[in-house]
C-alpha cells in the first residue's frame, strides 16, 4: 500500500520545465523529402514553411544560444556531448523501448531536416516521453537549440576542414557567407544558403547528394567522401551564427538544506519513534535523488547539504500505518534553504460514516445504440473525520450500480488493484485521506433501454449535491421517491447544450429514483456524454488524482496512456463532426498539456 513517487510527481507538477529533446524521430506529417530536384544552381526559392505552420527563422539561429538552453534543459537526459547518456537517461529508459538518440554524430542527420527536428521541439514526442517546448522556449530559441545539435555533431577538427574547403573550393561563386554572391558567380541564380529557410528542409543526406550532382564538383576529383561531408556541415552552418559556443559542462553543484516537521493530524495520537522521512529529488519527471532521515522526537527533520541544480523539484514522503504521505512539491529557486515544511499523516479507521460525497453527475447519452443508453457518473468524495479510511472486507468502499447494468469502464483506474467488480457494482481498494474532495471519480456503464427510463440506484453515502444531465430540452426528470428534483434549464459547456436537474441533500443509504420521460432526441451522437464530461474536466468541476497525495499508483505510464487514448478518441470525434472547431482545439491542448 504505497505511493508511486514517479507518479505522484507527474500527476503534481504535470509540465514542470523538463527534460528529453527527442525520442526516435518520425518525420511530421506533409514534411518534405528528397525536396532537392534540381542542381544546387538553380534553387534559389525558399522553402514552403514546415508542416502546422512553423515559420523559418528570420535570423540566424545562435549556436551559443543553444548550448546554454541545452545544458539547462536537455544535458541531464542527452547528456553534455549529446550521446543520450546524461545523468537521467538510465531511469528515463525504464519508460520506454528505445534509446534517446545518438546527436554526437552525424547519423541522426542524415534522414531528419532541420525542420523536422524544430517541429519535433516545438510539438513534443509524447509516446517518448518529451514534451512539448513551444511555449518554454520562443521559436528563436527552438532553432538555436537545434543548430546546437548540429554543432555536437561535427568533431571541431572537421568543422575547421570544411570551412576551409568551402573557402578554396566553393566561395568564389557561392560567396564567403554562402549568399551565392561570389565573383564568379556570373549572374547565375545561386542558392542562399545563408538563408534558414532554404537549407532547413533539407537534411544533410540531401546536401550530399546535391554536392556530389553538382556539376562543378566534377573539377574537383581529389575531394575524398570525408572532405565532402566536411563541405556539407559548412553549408549547414552558413545559416547559423556559430559564434563560441562554449561546451556545456556540468553545472556546478549547489547544495541547499531542507527542514520542517511531520505532524500528526488525528488529534490525541503521537508518531511512532524513530518515524523516517524521505526526500526525493526529481529532474525532468525521473527521480534522481533519494535521502532519507529520522524524525526528531518533536518530529522535526533536517537534511543537510542537499544537491540542488536548477530545475530540481523535491517532494517529502513519510510511511505510516501502511500508507505513504507525501508533501507538496517544492523546489530550492534561488534560495539557499528550505525551511518550515509541513508533512501530516493521520490515523487509520474502517468508520465508512466519515465519507461525504459532495457531487455527483450523472450523464445520459443514447445515441446511435438501440435498445441501450449510457450513463457516465462523476463522484466527488470526502473524508470528514481526522483519520484515514481504509476499506476492508467488513466495510468496503462501495460503489452500487442499477440493477442490469453492464460494460462498466472506471477512468484511471486498474481493475484487480486499484477497485474490484462485485454483484452490485465495484469496491475501491484506496484508501481515504482527510480533506475536501479527496478521491475525484469517474466511471460509465450501459442500461437497457426502455421508454420511460427507470433509473434506480443505491447511495450509501451522503450526498450534497446531485446533477442529472440529459443530451436535449425534451427530456424531464419524474422522481419515484420524494427527492425534489430542480430543474436547472437548457445549459452549454463545451459549446454543448444539455438540460440539467438537480437535488440536494442527499442522505446515506437513499436510492436515487427516477423516471426519464420523452423519447431521446436523434441525433444527439455518441460523443455527446463524453466531451460534455470532458467540458466539465476542463473547468476543474471533476479530475482524477487532485492533490498531493496518491495511492498505488505504479508508474507514469498508465497516466500518460489513459490521456492519450482522450486524444485519440477526441481527434476520433472531431474528425467525425460530433465536435466544434473550437471545443476541440480547446479540448486537444489541454490534454496535451497534461501529458
Amino acid at each position: 500500500m504505497k505511493l508511486s513517487l514517479l507518479g505522484a510527481f507527474i500527476a503534481l507538477s504535470l509540465m514542470l520545465a523538463a527534460c528529453s529533446l527527442a525520442g526516435d524521430v518520425t518525420p511530421p506529417p506533409g514534411a518534405p523529402v528528397d525536396v532537392i530536384s534540381a542542381p544546387l544552381n538553380s534553387a534559389n526559392e525558399p522553402a514552403a514553411p514546415v508542416e502546422g505552420g512553423l515559420g523559418y527563422p528570420i535570423q540566424p539561429p545562435s549556436v551559443a544560444q543553444g548550448a546554454a538552453i541545452y545544458a539547462e534543459h536537455c544535458a541531464a537526459c542527452h547528456g553534455s556531448t549529446g550521446k543520450g547518456d546524461g545523468p537521467a537517461a538510465a531511469q528515463l529508459l525504464t519508460q520506454r523501448t528505445t534509446p534517446l538518440p545518438d546527436f554526437s554524430t552525424p547519423d541522426h542527420f542524415l534522414h531528419h531536416s532541420q525542420a523536422e527536428l524544430f517541429q519535433i521541439v516545438t510539438e513534443g514526442r509524447l509516446e517518448y516521453f518529451m514534451p512539448p517546448w513551444a511555449n518554454t522556449l520562443s521559436e528563436a530559441e527552438r532553432w538555436s537549440v537545434v543548430a546546437y545539435l548540429y554543432s555536437l555533431s561535427a568533431p571541431k577538427e572537421q568543422q575547421t576542414q570544411g570551412q576551409t574547403l568551402y573557402d578554396e573550393n566553393c566561395a568564389a561563386c557561392h560567396g564567403v557567407t554562402g549568399a551565392g554572391d561570389g565573383p564568379q558567380a556570373n549572374g547565375l541564380q545561386l542558392p542562399n544558403f545563408s538563408q534558414p529557410a532554404y537549407s532547413a528542409p533539407l537534411t544533410q543526406r540531401d546536401l550530399y547528394d546535391a554536392l556530389n550532382t553538382h556539376k562543378a564538383v566534377t573539377g574537383f576529383p581529389t575531394l575524398t567522401e570525408a572532405e565532402r561531408w566536411a563541405i556539407v556541415f559548412r553549408l549547414r552552418t552558413l545559416a547559423f551564427d556559430m559564434g563560441n559556443a562554449p561546451p556545456v559542462m556540468a553545472a556546478t553543484e549547489k547544495r541547499g538544506a531542507v527542514s520542517g516537521r511531520v505532524v500528526n493530524g488525528t488529534p490525541n495520537t503521537t508518531l511512532p519513534p524513530h518515524l523516517q522521512v524521505t526526500l526525493h529529488g526529481f529532474d525532468n519527471f525521473i527521480e534522481t535523488q533519494t535521502l532519507t532521515t529520522t524524525l526528531n522526537a518533536d518530529g522535526s527533520f533536517k537534511f543537510e547539504a542537499v544537491p540542488s541544480p536548477a530545475g530540481r523539484q523535491f517532494m517529502l514522503t513519510a510511511e505510516y500505518g501502511g500508507l505513504t504521505y507525501s508533501s507538496d512539491i517544492f523546489n530550492f529557486s534561488a534560495r539557499s534553504q528550505v525551511n518550515g515544511l509541513a508533512l501530516t499523516v493521520y490515523a487509520t479507521t474502517s468508520e465508512r460514516s466519515i465519507i461525504q460525497v459532495e457531487r455527483v453527475h450523472l450523464a445520459f447519452d443514447y445515441g446511435s445504440n438501440t435498445g441501450q443508453v449510457g450513463v457516465a457518473e462523476m463522484w466527488l468524495m470526502s473524508n470528514r473525520g481526522d483519520k484515514t479510511f481504509v476499506p476492508d472486507l467488513q466495510t468496503p468502499l462501495e460503489i452500487p450500480l442499477p440493477a442490469g447494468a453492464s460494460g462498466l469502464v472506471v477512468q484511471n483506474l486498474r481493475e484487480g488493484v486499484d477497485y474490484v467488480r462485485t454483484v452490485n457494482g465495484f469496491q475501491l481498494q484506496l484508501p481515504l485521506r482527510p480533506g475536501a474532495n479527496s478521491l475525484q471519480l469517474s466511471f460509465s456503464f450501459n442500461l437497457p433501454y426502455a421508454q420511460p427510463l427507470v433509473f434506480s440506484q443505491p447511495m450509501p453515502y451522503a450526498v450534497s449535491g446531485l446533477n442529472i444531465l440529459l443530451p436535449s430540452a425534451d427530456f424531464t426528470v419524474q422522481s419515484a421517491n420524494g427527492l425534489a428534483f430542480v430543474d436547472e434549464g437548457v445549459q452549454a459547456r463545451q459549446g454543448t447544450p444539455f438540460r440539467s436537474y438537480s437535488v440536494r441533500n442527499v442522505p446515506a443509504n437513499t436510492v436515487v429514483d427516477f423516471r426519464l420521460s420523452s423519447a431521446p432526441t436523434a441525433g444527439a451522437g455518441p460523443a455527446w456524454l463524453t466531451y460534455l464530461l470532458m467540458g466539465l474536466l476542463a473547468v476543474g468541476v471533476i479530475t482524477l488524482g487532485l492533490g498531493v497525495w496518491q495511492y498505488q499508483r505504479t508508474t507514469a505510464q498508465f497516466k500518460r496512456e489513459t490521456l492519450l487514448q482522450a486524444i485519440a478518441d477526441l481527434d476520433d470525434a472531431f474528425a467525425a463532426g460530433q465536435l466544434e472547431t473550437s471545443a476541440y482545439e480547446r479540448e486537444r491542448t489541454r490534454l496535451k498539456a497534461q501529458l
